[in-house]
């Protein structure tokens, strides 16, 4: 019964795949912003300060959110949401070091080594990430006006 209905419900909204005004993808993507940019910024600001509280992460993502979701559905900016997310991103990141600033967290989460694996860094980190960077400039420029692409 699930499988007709989703059936069903797909067939009723695919004709209106073809009215999304810069193509299906591009929408996917805009509605992907309203969970991956929010998380990222939290777990980015995670992992470069200690005493940002969770209540800031909270706080923030409910500013995202909202401030997103009327950008998007109701008021056009005239701006690409590619704009707006990364001015969300710098203002969140500054509202959760203005929380921690004025609430900071008491008790500071240190990492501890449980020993479970070998943490040894590989020898050959710097040579094949080198080669790796070296790597993704060749096929840029050869997929670039430079390159092939001319």
């Amino acid at each position: 019964m699930v499988g007709v209905f989703l059936a069903i419900f797909a067939m009723c909204v695919a004709p209106l795949i073809a009215n999304v005004p810069n193509g299906f993808f591009a929408y996917l993507q805009m509605v992907n912003g309203f969970y991956n940019v929010p998380i990222f910024t939290i777990v980015f600001i995670g992992y470069v300060t200690k005493k940002v509280p969770a209540v800031a992460a909270k706080v923030s993502l409910a500013v995202f959110i909202s401030i997103y979701a009327v950008t998007q559905l109701v008021w056009d900016t005239g701006l690409h949401y590619l704009h707006i997310l990364a001015i969300l991103f710098v203002l969140c990141s500054g509202l959760m070091f203005i929380i921690g600033k004025i609430a900071p967290k008491q008790d500071l989460y240190v990492l501890e080594d449980q020993k479970a694996v070998d943490l040894t860094p590989w020898k050959l980190l710097y040579p094949m990430g080198i080669a790796a960077v070296l790597a993704m400039l060749v096929v840029y420029a050869l997929f670039s006006p430079i390159g092939i692409a001319s």
